[in-house]
């Protein structure tokens, strides 16, 4: 807790509770998060365990420039963790609040109704009787909870066992239709009499005047005549003023673009603008993460050559505090899709080639990385993709988190006959990108693989033989030549004599050629373009 900061800030807010109580005539009220309130409470008892709080010099937190209150939204609430400790779902929690005087089911229902909106909008079906009876069970859950209203949680399940019709759970439109009501778009404001630094100032009073709304974070469309009204004309400039100074307020969606000189015949544009609107794609941000990270690491690792010696300390508090938001997210890529398991695998490897690049040093020994392990090791005992899981089980065997006889268990519970062919595959796939050498190490492997392929019946195994023929690809040449060595020997043979040698006619060639040249031709006098052959 001395390298996080915590004794720091706990010696700080003990140096202030003490200056107000030391001049106080009455009781005095102390809000701080759980975690600190023993600390300080052994501090103002003098008990000997306060003793390493120290003292702080509270003329050192005096301002030396000026410093500004900004606006928050529902969304980045919902989102912190950690230190940064955010309130989940505020936007639901608002309208609790806000509808504390009105009947419980009509605030239930209201909800509901705002998510099963947002869930049509994303192409899922979802009938008027679904929302009664959600709101129905969630009213139930709460009184046989012994709640006065339903809560997150009774919502939550209603909508489970009401809105979900498949093992695919709060994932897809369901999900993201919960994300954005539970999460709300409700914007915050700076409580008058408080200055703002002047250019936001300046541009809050232009989208003002220009009636664009800005009182929420809700991402709004515009459409623009720019060609016939003047007052669409000082819009544009605006919307492309914020465009072009990367503030994330402002794109344009369609119409003619002067910079790109594209669409200049069009008469209307399309933008659209939002509030605190997040400039990096969430689906990307991990990835967008774990490059920034691996690119500060090596400045940490190069510090002497680049002259950039006494910056390490910050650097890898950078490192840290981007890993920790890494860690948040990882959960996040259990709930992708089987065709999106190929981005999860490849996140989930870098992460891992981070973590190890970062212990291969002891430049990097401060940082903290208990948590991102944690989060690989829990999402690996979750349900996933096939790929995503055999991934995971490769990092854990070869990190050493998985034994031999731990690495055979998934293998087996993986590879019995119950799974469907496309699981194994992408199971097997999966293990073998983040971990080549299993297959190799372990006959019993081997032999599992084997004997399952063979229980097949031809259009199953025709239907994996491509995944398996790209999870090869993992291997090194003189890897893939130990395997087919395996493979034979396995089966009775050697690898020489399961070599398959194509012998093809030449006359069969000739003739396919002819109509190569023929079928070139054909789209030449077509006016469609052919690369040279």
């Amino acid at each position: 807790m001395d390298h996080d900061g915590t004794h720091a800030r706990e010696a700080v807010m003990s140096e202030l509770v003490q200056q107000r109580a030391s001049g106080a005539d009455g009781p005095i009220v102390v809000i701080t998060g759980a975690f600190h309130t023993l600390a300080l409470l052994e501090f103002l008892d003098g008990v000997d365990e306060a003793a390493w709080l120290g003292k702080a010099d509270l003329d050192e937190l005096a301002l030396s420039r000026p410093a500004w209150l900004i606006r928050f939204d529902f969304a980045r609430l919902d989102s912190l963790r950690g230190y940064g400790e955010g309130m989940p779902a505020p936007g639901f929690w608002q309208r609790v609040w806000s509808g504390r005087d009105k009947p419980a089911d009509e605030v239930t229902m209201g909800v509901l109704l705002d998510i099963a909106e947002a869930i049509r909008r994303g192409g899922e079906q979802l009938s008027t009787p679904d929302v009664i009876e959600a709101a129905e069970q969630a009213l139930r859950l709460a009184e046989l909870r012994g709640r006065t209203r339903p809560g997150r949680t009774d919502v939550l399940d209603a909508m489970s066992g009401c809105f979900v019709r498949d093992e695919s759970g709060f994932r897809g439109p369901v999900g993201a239709a919960i994300t954005e009501v539970f999460g709300g778009t409700q914007l915050g404001e700076v409580p008058p009499g408080l200055a703002s630094p002047p250019l936001i100032e300046e541009v809050r009073e232009r989208a003002r005047k220009l009636r664009l709304v800005i009182s929420d974070a809700s991402v709004r469309t515009v459409s623009l005549d720019t060609a016939r009204k003047p007052g669409h004309v000082r819009r544009r400039e605006f919307l492309a003023q914020m465009r072009l100074s990367g503030s994330g307020f402002a794109r344009q969606v369609s119409g003619a673009d002067l910079v790109a000189g594209t669409d200049l015949g069009l008469i209307h544009e399309e933008w659209e603008y939002a509030c605190l609107k997040d400039s990096v794609d969430d689906e990307h941000s991990v990835d967008s993460t774990l490059a920034c990270l691996q690119a500060v690491a090596w400045l940490v690792a190069d510090e002497a050559r680049i002259s950039l010696t006494g910056y390490s300390e910050l650097l890898c508090s950078i490192i840290e505090t981007g890993l920790a938001n890494v860690a948040y997210h990882v959960s996040s890529l259990g709930g992708l899709p089987e065709d999106e398991a190929d981005e999860a695998c490849q996140t989930v490897l870098k992460l891992r080639e981070l973590l190890v690049f970062l212990g291969s040093s002891s430049k990097f020994e401060m940082i903290e990385v208990e948590a991102p392990m944690r989060e690989l090791s829990r999402l690996r005992d979750e349900e996933t993709s096939s790929q995503l899981h055999g991934c995971l089980v490769g990092i854990a065997h070869e990190d050493g988190d998985l034994d031999v006889a731990g690495l055979m268990r998934e293998v087996r519970a993986n590879l019995h006959p119950g799974v469907a062919a496309g699981r194994l595959s992408g199971f097997v796939g999966g293990l073998l990108r983040a971990s080549p050498g299993a297959i190799l190490h372990s006959a019993e492997f081997l032999e599992t693989l084997n004997s399952r392929l063979g229980e097949l019946d031809e259009n199953s195994f025709l239907q994996v033989l491509p995944e398996l023929r790209k999870a090869i690809t993992w291997l090194r040449p003189t890897e893939t030549h130990d395997l087919a060595t395996r493979i034979a020997e396995l089966v009775g043979t050697t690898a020489g004599e399961l070599d398959v040698v194509m012998r093809i006619d030449p006359a069969d060639i000739t003739r396919a050629r002819a109509v190569e040249l023929s079928l070139v031709e054909s789209f030449v006098r077509d006016g469609i373009e052919v690369p040279p052959l």
